[in-house]
C-alpha cells in the first residue's frame, strides 16, 4: 500500500454530539460525514491522533470526493468498544466491495481489514457506512489505497452483460480496442463458465472474492471446457486468466 492514505487528523469537528459536515483530509481530498464525531486519543510519543467515530445509526457514514489514478487495493483500520457487534459496509463508487465486522467487547478492539481487491482503472470515490441501525459505534482509524496498476493486476475489463438464458449464452464484449483475446462467458453466470479465447490453448483460471480470497483455480484445456461454479455463493468476483506466454488478464464475474 502507500499510494494514498487518510488518517483523519485534519478532522477538526470537536462537537460532543454526532454531527454532519465535511473536511479536507491529509491528501487534499474532501470527505463528507454524517452522524459522526471526532474521537481523539494520545498515541505513543504524546501525539494526539484523531479518529472518526460513527454513531449506531443507519445514516452514519463517510464518503470521499472523486480520487484520480484508479484503485488497486483498499485497506481499512478500525477500532471499537461496543456492547453490540459492529457491521460496516464499504463501497467503491456504487459497488459494495466488503463488509467489515467486529464482535461485541468490553475492551477496546483494534482491527484491520484484509487487502480488498478493487482494481478499477478510472476515478473513484470511497464510501463507508453503518450496515444498519443495530450496528455498534465504531471508529475509523485510517484508510489506505494503492493505485491501479495494469502491470500488477493485468488489464481490467468491465465485461458484464445481461444474461440471456441457456438458449443463448451471452458472450461478454471487450470494451478496449486491441485487447487480449480472453474473457469469461456467460456473465452473469450460474452453474458454469467457459473461457473464450482466439486460439485453442491451455490457460489457468483463478477466481477471487472482493476481499482477495482465492476460491477457484482451474487448468483450462481448450475452448469448450466447462468450469463448474455451482458451489460458489452469489456475488461479484474477480477473475484472473494466465496464458502460456505469461500474459495476465483480469476482469469481473457476477455469479447469480
Amino acid at each position: 500500500m502507500g499510494q494514498g492514505a487518510e488518517g483523519f487528523n485534519k478532522f477538526r469537528d470537536k462537537s460532543v454530539d454526532f454531527n454532519t459536515g465535511s473536511f479536507v483530509g491529509e491528501n487534499g481530498i474532501n470527505w463528507n460525514y454524517s452522524q459522526c464525531k471526532n474521537y481523539s486519543a494520545i498515541a505513543e510519543g504524546g501525539i494526539v491522533k484523531s479518529k472518526i467515530q460513527f454513531s449506531n445509526d443507519s445514516t452514519a457514514e463517510i464518503n470521499s470526493s472523486v480520487i484520480s489514478g484508479g484503485i488497486g487495493l483498499l485497506k481499512i483500520d478500525y477500532s471499537t468498544l461496543s456492547s453490540v457487534p459492529v457491521k460496516l459496509d464499504v463501497f467503491v463508487n456504487s459497488v459494495k466491495v466488503a463488509t467489515l465486522s467486529a464482535p461485541s467487547s468490553e475492551k477496546s478492539v483494534t482491527l484491520s481489514s484484509d487487502n480488498i481487491a478493487v482494481n478499477i482503472d478510472k476515478p473513484f470515490y470511497i464510501r463507508i457506512k453503518q450496515s444498519n441501525g443495530g450496528s455498534g459505534q465504531v471508529m475509523i482509524d485510517k484508510v489506505f489505497w494503492s493505485q491501479f496498476s495494469s502491470k500488477e493486476y493485468g488489464t481490467l475489463y468491465e465485461n458484464i452483460v445481461p444474461n440471456k438464458g441457456k438458449e443463448s449464452l451471452a458472450k461478454a464484449s471487450l470494451l478496449k480496442e486491441n485487447s487480449a483475446s480472453y474473457h469469461i462467458y456467460p456473465n452473469p453466470a450460474k452453474d458454469f463458465v467457459l473461457v473464450e479465447m482466439a486460439e485453442n490453448q491451455d490457460v489457468v483460471l483463478k477466481l477471487f472474492t472482493l476481499t482477495g480470497q482465492m476460491v477457484l483455480q482451474e487448468q483450462v484445456k481448450g475452448i469448450d471446457q466447462k468450469i463448474s461454479i455451482s458451489n460458489l455463493k452469489e456475488g461479484l468476483y474477480i477473475y484472473k486468466i494466465l496464458d502460456e506466454k505469461g500474459k495476465l488478464i483480469t476482469g469481473k464475474l457476477i455469479i447469480r
